[in-house]
């Protein structure tokens, strides 16, 4: 090889290999339209590389000096720069995490449905084309305290990505102990407490009577959350082979052994009248939310979110007298902080204070009680 000199450059021809006098391993390889740098080295497990440095267009010999010692000095490390590269290069996005995730992982979590909205409406917009390597915690507090005025999300999205950044791992896309939200410190969190007010249920009645004849399923829908005390999921599911007198049977976790019933008052069988005999579901429809959120902004309660209805029965059922135990009983809460000493009620006391509950609760809507009174 002849050395790298201005002479040498100028006089080269197509095919000549000039080297490096002051850097062994770093040449110049001459191309038909273009010259450019490499490096020849092993490393520790004997393998030859020959990676570009860059051009000769591009980069001074002293610039290709500098990168050829860092990368020689990789090598001394028992490192691998061309591996490195390939592997840099050959790296997932955080689109296919997020993607990956929902398909293989997250649809076997009872969250994955909310575990996807958060991932699509959150965070894939915010790291979709960024490497899942390249991901610091720099990135993901700057991520998290952006969404400081909505502290709830905000700390759901952190601990989803934990998630996603933990099986990550597990898949070899990130080295063990590189969680970038390990440090980042949650927002606090002030427990809600919003249930419907005895002004807003009247509001809200009014609403629904306004939307009715437009979307009578969804209004019956929360009409059912309303004087049932039931969740949204069991309202979804419940197909009119489950009413049998005036409950919903077979709403339980099958798991858990956990089947109570859901009761109907006498108001919301009132309701269920109207179903056509072809319904596949009681209401026909899986979710009102379009239909709650226009009710709620005519009521002038946007804040009040679809759960707080629970609370709101919860609420009138105490404005009666019922105690804790029997409410809790009647709402179906699983979680053994919740249910522990619940008294068992019988069916009969059950039906009573299901029909009274949905009575005061009619009452409130109509203008004829307050939850207080």
């Amino acid at each position: 090889m002849t050395d790298i000199t201005p002479t040498s450059v100028a006089n080269a021809k197509t095919g000549d290999v000039l080297r490096d006098g002051t850097l062994p391993g770093l040449h110049l390889r001459v191309f038909e339209n273009r010259k450019a740098y490499y490096l020849y080295y092993r490393t520790k497990a004997k393998r030859e590389r020959r990676p570009k440095i860059g051009d000769f267009d591009v980069i001074s010999l002293t610039q290709a000096r500098s990168i050829a010692r860092a990368m020689l000095g990789e090598v001394a490390a028992g490192k691998d720069p061309v591996e490195e590269r390939r592997k840099e290069a050959s790296a997932h996005t955080m689109a296919w995490l997020c993607e990956t995730y929902i398909k293989e992982y997250g649809r076997f979590k009872k969250s994955g449905k909310n575990d996807a909205y958060i991932i699509k409406s959150c965070i894939a917009p915010a790291f979709h084309k960024r490497k899942i390597n390249e991901i610091h915690i720099r990135d993901i507090s700057k991520f998290h305290r952006k969404r400081s005025d909505t502290p709830y999300q905000a700390n759901r999205a952190l601990s989803l990505l934990s998630t996603m950044f933990n099986q990550a791992i597990l898949w070899g896309e990130r080295p063990q102990g590189s969680n970038p939200c390990d440090r980042i410190r949650r927002f606090p969190e002030v427990k809600r407490k919003r249930h419907m007010s005895s002004e807003e249920a009247v509001k809200i009645n009014n609403a629904l009577e306004h939307y009715k004849d437009r979307y009578p399923n969804a209004v019956l829908f929360i009409y059912l959350l309303i004087l049932s005390g039931a969740r949204k999921s069991e309202i979804a599911k419940a197909t009119p082979d489950r009413i049998q007198g005036n409950r919903l049977v077979d709403m339980g976790d099958n798991k858990t052994g956990d089947d109570r019933p859901v009761y109907l008052p006498e108001p919301v069988m009132d309701l269920l009248k109207k179903i056509p005999a072809s319904a596949k579901t009681i209401t026909g429809i899986k979710d009102p939310r379009k239909v709650w959120a226009m009710v709620r902004e005519r009521a002038g309660c946007p804040d009040l979110r679809i759960h707080d209805l629970r609370r709101s029965y919860a609420s009138a059922a105490l404005s009666l007298g019922y105690s804790l135990d029997q409410i809790g009983k009647l709402l179906r809460h699983k979680s053994t902080a919740t249910t522990a000493g619940y008294a068992w009620l019988s069916e009969q006391a059950e039906n009573t204070v299901a029909e009274s509950t949905a009575q005061r609760i009619v009452d409130v809507m109509e203008g004829r009680a307050t939850f207080n009174s």
